[in-house]
């Protein structure tokens, strides 16, 4: 289904089909009968990618209209320039290759600098073995825990 907008300044507007559409709304509608609303400045108009094989089936004056507002010579290049293709991405096998064998690198890096860290113990270290060393800030010399 197309998307309508209305942005004109009624409060109401009739639309074909006995359907109304308030003013800064937007409603839900067939793509064949949004094809009545081309070229008006109080309508927006958004084709969803669904609406192509319907707009495939439209008439000769509908056709002649979707012509006029988005170019092309016939109804196909037509919808060609409404919706066209999907660019593929393009990345060389070589590329590919690479992006693989640097994950793999960068896995086997992790596992090595797991391996490497070492858990800390937790056994105690004897007071005799244990030498704070802390830097008297007016003096600036070094003070050794035995000093204090």
């Amino acid at each position: 289904m197309a998307k309508l907008k209305y942005k004109g300044r009624e409060k109401r507007r009739s639309l074909i089909k006995s359907m109304s559409v308030k003013s800064g709304e937007t409603i839900d509608i067939n793509p064949i009968h949004a094809l009545s609303y081309l070229g008006a400045d109080e309508f927006e108009i958004h084709f969803e990618d669904k609406d192509k094989e319907a707009l495939k089936k439209c008439s000769r004056g509908q056709s002649k209209l979707l012509k006029k507002e988005f170019g092309g010579a016939g109804l196909e290049e037509t919808l060609k320039l409404m919706y066209p293709e999907k660019k593929k991405s393009f990345k060389p096998k070589l590329i590919k290759e690479a992006n693989i064998s640097n994950t793999k690198l960068e896995e086997v890096k992790e596992e090595k600098i797991k391996k490497e860290i070492k858990p800390v113990s937790s056994k105690k270290i004897p007071k005799e073995k244990k030498e704070v060393v802390k830097t008297s800030i007016k003096t600036k010399k070094t003070i050794k825990d035995s000093q204090l």
